[in-house]
């Protein structure tokens, strides 16, 4: 379906021109630390979609399912680590936030693997008073 966009009228500020906000993904990475899917995709909109190494997962239900079930296999005791290496703040109010940078998946205390970096881009919106993700996209190193 095609909807049509009308652009606003109001300007919106120059990206530079937005306040800087700090911990954007910090109840992501909470959420992951503590291996709770409910939390998890509580930190994404209704209809986010989350596009991972061999799958993509659309809607908050989809992404709650999923990782109900990763973390209670492969995944039970991981945390990811993310270095956000770029945030842009786009809309008419700063409101939305493009952040792209690297992510790696550690168990226990282990180091992040230098070789195991994905790259990741995640689109997130503020919505009454939090910052919620709505397109999360995350690609695997070449390995080899």
């Amino acid at each position: 379906m095609v909807h049509d966009v009308h652009p606003s009228t109001e300007a919106a500020p120059h990206p530079l021109d937005c306040p800087a906000r700090s911990g954007l993904l910090t109840p992501y990475l909470d959420a992951w630390a503590a291996n709770d899917a409910d939390a998890l995709a509580r930190c994404y909109t209704e209809g986010a979609v989350a596009t991972l190494p061999g799958i993509v997962l659309a809607g908050r239900a989809a992404i709650r399912a999923e990782m109900s079930i990763v973390f209670a296999r492969g995944l039970r005791g991981s945390r990811s680590v993310v270095d956000s290496e770029n945030v842009r703040y786009l809309g008419a109010h700063c409101d939305v936030a493009l952040v792209t940078g690297r992510s790696n998946l550690v168990f226990a205390s282990t180091l992040p693997h230098p070789d195991a970096w994905a790259q990741d881009t995640w689109t997130l919106t503020l919505r009454e008073g939090r910052w919620l993700i709505d397109a999360h996209h995350s690609s695997l190193p070449e390995l080899g």
